[in-house]
């Protein structure tokens, strides 16, 4: 067999990235990465029966983590769940955390998309990561709420595409509740409002099965997001609930309403269509 490696362009600040053997199409078994401290106590929740739909969707289990989470320990926590779907020893999995504060350069982050020296960044307390993963800059850190769904998409349907998609909708459905309108813009992968991103997405692959996920601003410190550019986009501002809204629900309101709205988008009847 013979390595090859994959790079594709399109989507603004996205990167796919593909590794595989020279196989037939049907027994590919890759890895994509896409651009979009300890662990403390968790909370884990399950589908009802409700949720369950007659295509037989597997049930999707919820971990939420309750204290900020380091981005490194976090990484490895869904890699080892990524094997473990993948190989059919774990049910899909949502999990639900904030970070601590940390900037992630992605395999194609641009040097001049760090607006900060390193050691000036380290000395205000946010972590500076160099992540094996598509994409340039990001930041993550307490009052954003992330999510990292860990899905066999054998279950669902295998496209990047659909799933992305499927991602942006459970964000809009989210908005939706708190009586905004989310959009999705040409060209760019995440969900706005009124022309300014409130959710960046970024995703990985590895054998169908889904890691990294979605980052929802809620109420973060939005001066660290001054210190880079956004994703590599210099050209749109970033927002967040709380400047939206001017206050929003506690986070564990927000994560209860977003965990709603993606198991309507992944398993219940109002789900994404798979065709």
């Amino acid at each position: 067999m013979y390595a090859v490696l994959f790079m594709l362009k399109g989507l603004r600040g996205v990167c796919l990235l593909f590794y595989t053997s020279i196989l037939p199409w049907n027994q590919l078994r890759g890895e994509v990465i896409l651009e979009s401290g300890r662990i403390g106590r968790c909370m884990v929740t399950h589908t009802n029966s409700a949720d369950k739909n007659s295509d037989s969707t597997p049930e999707i289990i919820a971990i939420r983590l309750s204290d900020p989470v380091g981005y490194l320990e976090m990484l490895e926590r869904q890699r080892t769940r990524c094997r473990e779907v993948a190989d059919g020893k774990a049910n899909p999995t949502l999990f639900l955390l904030e970070h601590r504060p940390v900037i992630t350069l992605g395999r194609n982050a641009h040097a001049e998309h760090l607006l900060r020296p390193r050691e000036a960044l380290t000395a205000m307390g946010i972590e500076i990561i160099d992540a094996d993963r598509g994409g340039d800059v990001t930041y993550h850190g307490p009052g954003q709420m992330v999510a990292y769904p860990i899905l066999d998409l054998h279950a669902w349907r295998r496209s990047v595409d659909w799933y992305l998609r499927a991602l942006e909708e459970s964000v809009i459905r989210t908005l939706a509740v708190y009586g905004l309108r989310g959009e999705r813009l040409a060209g760019y992968t995440g969900v706005w409002v009124e022309g300014a991103k409130v959710a960046a997405i970024g995703v990985g692959l590895r054998r169908w099965t889904t890691f990294h996920g979605i980052a929802l601003n809620v109420n973060p410190d939005m001066t660290h997001f001054s210190l880079i550019v956004p994703c590599g986009i210099s050209d749109k501002p970033v927002t967040s609930l709380q400047q939206i809204l001017g206050e929003v629900p506690p986070m564990v309101a927000v994560m209860d309403t977003f965990e709603r709205c993606f198991r309507e988008c992944f398993c219940g009847p109002d789900r994404i269509p798979l065709t």
